[in-house]
């Protein structure tokens, strides 16, 4: 229903609606405004290092919440273990993906 109406503006107007994200750019502006880049390639990598050490440390506390018993070996193996598997997801996903997209571009789908 809603589309329709849509579509029926659009023929009228002869122009289509604007994305929602483009009747907020202000809003994005700002946001971009108030963030401070890094100003070297080398400042960005010390920044994704930091972030990334960050995200470790969290992932190893949360394992170690979840499992108190456990010695840091074995939460250790489980953060690795869960990289991993996250990785294996990942690749499927990426192989599905591109199964899918070359059965459509071949007129399979």
């Amino acid at each position: 229903m809603r589309r329709e109406i849509r579509k029926d503006l659009e023929k009228q107007n002869g122009l289509p609606f604007p994305p929602f994200w483009l009747k907020h750019l202000n809003l994005v502006k700002e946001e971009f405004r108030s963030t401070v880049w890094p100003a070297t390639a080398e400042e960005g990598l010390c920044q994704v290092l930091a972030l990334s050490g960050q995200g470790w440390r969290q992932l190893m506390s949360s394992l170690k919440t979840e499992n108190p018993k456990a010695s840091a070996h074995q939460i250790e193996d489980a953060a690795h273990q869960l990289l991993w598997r996250w990785d294996e997801a990942r690749t499927t996903m990426r192989a599905n993906l591109k199964n899918r997209k070359t059965r459509r571009d071949n007129g399979m789908e």
